[in-house]
């Protein structure tokens, strides 16, 4: 049998789960039959742990390679790779094309930046400098900066 389609991934959000299939489809099958391979992996969601910006700066970052495995701040015995903060906006910066947005964010225990690129740089649309955010985001790393990949960036009010 031939191929007539490289393997399609489809990936799904289902009740805080990800669910990754894997189908391989061949010419010779009919609709009820295109499905030759089906690989089903569940990956869960990690915590957003709350914690204080200071953890972030004074603990050691760990990258890691795998295409599902996220990268981490270790803090007592956790794996921070997620977090939950509420924080005062001090600062916003957006580059001349709109295909970058940075947010500064103070907890006042410390500061660290959001970056969003693309079409991910909606969600800072509304967040303005003086602005009280609630902030869930993934903890990544570049050039010797730690940053938070936001997911979900809400004003808070006051």
């Amino acid at each position: 049998m031939e191929l007539i389609q490289e393997d399609l991934v489809v990936r799904l959000l289902l009740k805080g789960t990800i669910l990754l299939w894997v189908l391989t489809l061949h010419k010779e099958a009919t609709l009820e039959k295109h499905i030759y391979l089906i690989i089903m992996e569940q990956i869960n969601r990690l915590v957003a742990y709350k914690l204080w910006l200071s953890y972030l700066n004074e603990n050691n970052f760990v990258a890691r390679t795998g295409e599902f495995e996220s990268n981490y701040v270790t803090l007592n015995d956790k794996q921070v790779s997620r977090i939950n903060i509420i924080a005062n906006v001090v600062n916003k910066y957006e580059n001349e094309d709109k295909t970058y947005k940075a947010i500064t964010v103070d907890d006042s225990s410390s500061q660290i930046r959001l970056k969003t690129w693309r079409e991910d740089t909606k969600i800072l649309d509304n967040i303005n400098p003086g602005d009280i955010v609630l902030v869930i985001g993934k903890v990544k790393k570049y050039n010797d900066e730690i940053y938070v990949l936001p997911e979900i960036v809400k004003k808070v009010s006051a």
